[in-house]
């Protein structure tokens, strides 16, 4: 079982290993990426081991998730900034994305030593445009490509040439036993969350979610959804910044015409599986646009639908947050569409089945 191999010592070092030999071996211009996960999987070790152990013999601990399913740039980190800013509810962090492996014995202390780091250095997220915090949202995507998964998605940022291979094992999971693979491993990090936070609801954001929406609803029968959309006119070329910044941990060479073939591919791919699926879950929806215009609104009127307790108290925290990101603009589409989806029919026609009929 997966809880005890990850007690066997660097066996996280032996899956880099054998992903590389069975995806191709990293190019020497890439040194530095190889020698971080290099000095990442070992000099770790004796703690990600001590922490395995522990997680081996706890119990299995029944969760009740609130999953934000949506497409990149499409809102759902902001939500799951406003769904987080209640008490009753914690979410992944961005330390729990990068070292989950010592989250649940060693984060007390590590995140205020990185946090002291990060502060020296003066470190921004580029990939929101904001302070950088240890403690912002994550992703359980992030979590398993971090933790050397066999089975992950999110290896496609590191070897773009086999995203359709990728995409097909653990997306669209053609073969049954890569869908168990990949489970095992996903139900490994939320069992370490729900230690973690221990009665709270936990809320989890990853975009690949999308196209899981049936499976997660098997796996967490009493899980709750929200499905937040906006114009894949604009969040699908914003998506290509994540590329842009991406690079440098990538183990290959990419260009740009490449990650515009791969987001095509990738929207269709989440959005058909989605629509496949969410037909047999209950699933609350809302768009980008509405939850910036007025995200106190839009929060009271989801905690509505899914019936969440606790909005009053959970208001003036939402309401904070909003305030904080007052700044925030609704981008819109200038009269020239991105040249790379002008020809991608299907994307205007997933376009138009979500409402934006117009440029503006």
């Amino acid at each position: 079982m997966l809880k005890y191999l990850y007690i066997i010592p660097f066996y996280p070092l032996f899956c880099m290993i054998r992903i590389q030999s069975e995806y191709g071996w990293m190019p020497l211009k890439k040194w530095q990426a190889l020698l971080t996960w290099f000095f990442k999987l070992v000099l770790i070790e004796p703690f990600r081991i001590a922490e395995a152990m522990v997680m081996a013999f706890l119990p299995e601990k029944k969760v009740r998730p609130i999953f934000i399913i949506g497409f990149f740039r499409s809102g759902t980190t902001y939500l799951q900034e406003l769904l987080a800013a209640d008490k009753a509810h914690n979410t992944l962090t961005l330390f729990q994305s990068v070292l989950p492996e010592l989250s649940l014995l060693f984060g007390w202390f590590l995140v205020p030593v990185f946090s002291a780091i990060t502060k020296v250095f003066h470190v921004s997220n580029q990939f929101h445009d904001l302070p950088f915090s240890w403690r912002f949202p994550g992703e359980e995507d992030v979590a398993l490509n971090a933790m050397m998964a066999l089975h992950d998605y999110n290896r496609i940022y590191q070897y773009p040439s086999r995203h359709k291979m990728i995409a097909d094992s653990f997306l669209f999971f053609r073969d049954p036993e890569d869908e168990k693979r990949w489970s095992a491993h996903y139900k490994y990090l939320v069992k370490k969350l729900a230690y973690m936070y221990w009665n709270t609801r936990l809320v989890l954001k990853s975009p690949p979610n999308m196209g899981r929406i049936g499976l997660l609803q098997e796996m967490f029968p009493d899980a709750k959804f929200i499905f937040i959309h906006r114009d894949p006119y604009i969040s699908i070329p914003s998506t290509k910044m994540i590329w842009k910044l991406n690079n440098v941990f990538s183990f290959e060479e990419y260009t740009e015409s490449d990650v515009e073939d791969i987001l095509i591919e990738q929207y269709q791919g989440f959005y058909e599986l989605f629509k496949a699926q969410s037909g047999h879950t209950v699933c609350t929806t809302i768009t980008f646009e509405q939850l910036i215009r007025d995200s106190t609104a839009t929060m009271g009127y989801i905690y509505k639908e899914l019936g969440l307790e606790g909005w009053e108290k959970a208001k003036p925290g939402i309401s904070a947050i909003q305030a904080k990101r007052k700044k925030s603009t609704i981008l819109r589409l200038d009269d020239q569409i991105p040249a790379f989806l002008q020809k991608a029919g299907y994307i205007r026609e997933i376009r138009n089945e979500l409402g934006y009929y117009s440029h503006q």
